[in-house]
């Protein structure tokens, strides 16, 4: 339609015909004791090593965890204790 090369758009009698997309949020634990228990997990966590890093980093930067494995040293600033990074999804 943009580049004028179709009369009409295919799509449009889909519109109504579909039903709508239904959102649906990750659950977060809230209570402190259960969040204890998921820490207590991370820390038997007995598969890849690069993993068990991941789980027990996310908790301390809260930070998607995109972001978290596309960490580059370069962006760690040892002496002033900080991570920078540009955020890919704001």
């Amino acid at each position: 339609m943009n580049t004028m090369r179709a009369d009409k758009d295919p799509a449009q009698n889909l519109f109504k015909a579909l039903p709508s997309y239904k959102r649906k949020y990750f659950a977060a634990q809230t209570d402190p004791k259960r969040f204890a228990e998921l820490l207590k997990m991370f820390q038997g966590y007995q598969g890849s090593p690069i993993v068990s890093c991941a789980l027990r980093l996310a908790p301390l930067v809260f930070v998607r965890p995109g972001e978290l494995r596309k960490a580059e040293w370069a962006d760690i600033d040892f002496e002033n204790a900080e991570w920078r990074f540009t955020a890919t999804k704001t």
